[in-house]
């Protein structure tokens, strides 16, 4: 318990943990070690630091939608931010470590939610695009030839534009491309 202690008032008083004392990830993680929610835990101390990073990213990070003039005239893609991937046995921090990130990424569009429930939202609004992309089509004719996977996408990106799972499992999406594989050859 001592090591711990000298490894945090270390860390307590070094320059990048004072670069951060307005707030964000770090000092919401050091208020939960000082109040003994959590231990501390020199990996979730890691995933901290990596993640106080991407939402520094994040809060520089300006969504410029293409145009038609851009595409012609600008060589170079905007380039996207980058995210992460928390894996770790159970009880390890993953969730929490999750829940400091969004709690303290400023961005306005953002969304939280389970993988199971996001596939849900997702199904949903397929089948929403489905309905009304029919009811449009001309009367008689069925246009079975559209693909409505970009059009929601652009829908959630919209509404969307920082997106934590939870539960995400690299089996269930292992299954999931697995099925879409199979829905394009039969």
């Amino acid at each position: 318990m001592m090591l711990k202690f000298i490894n945090a008032k270390l860390f307590l008083n070094s320059v990048r943990h004072k670069s951060f004392s307005k707030g964000g990830i770090v000092e919401a993680y050091w208020n939960k070690v000082r109040n003994n929610e959590i231990s501390l835990d020199k990996t979730q101390l890691k995933v901290v630091d990596r993640l106080e990073e991407l939402r520094d990213s994040l809060k520089s990070y300006v969504v410029i939608k293409p145009t038609l003039f851009s595409k012609l005239f600008t060589k170079e893609k905007q380039k996207s931010v980058q995210g992460i991937y928390l894996f770790g046995s159970v009880g390890c921090g993953k969730t929490m470590l999750m829940d400091l990130f969004y709690e303290n990424c400023p961005l306005e569009k953002k969304k939280r939610t389970h993988f199971n429930s996001f596939m849900l939202d997702v199904h949903s609004r397929i089948h929403a695009y489905k309905k009304q992309t029919l009811k449009h089509s001309a009367p008689g004719k069925k246009n079975l030839n559209y693909d409505p996977i970009g059009p929601v996408a652009e829908s959630i990106c919209d509404d969307t534009w920082l997106l934590c799972l939870d539960e995400f499992q690299v089996q269930i999406c292992a299954n999931l491309c697995e099925s879409i594989q199979k829905r394009h050859l039969f």
